[in-house]
């Protein structure tokens, strides 16, 4: 999975790429923690992920 990441001011765009599951969940969930200090917006672009298993909207469901 690639995660990009785009802060426009207080905005932070998340976009994925490739599979979101068990083994790549952890690292968006890390990706979140690091970026979402000062963040009042969160966008998360899905258009370009192949497969979101369980493990992988849990994370999308995760609250700092």
């Amino acid at each position: 999975m690639t995660i990009n990441k785009t802060v426009n001011g207080n905005a932070l765009t998340i976009a994925l790429e490739g599979r979101l599951d068990t083994t790549t969940a952890p690292e968006l969930e890390q990706a979140l923690k690091e970026s979402l200090d000062g963040a009042q917006e969160l966008t998360m672009d899905f258009s370009k992920l192949d497969y979101i298993s369980s493990a992988g909207l849990r994370v999308t469901l995760w609250r700092p």
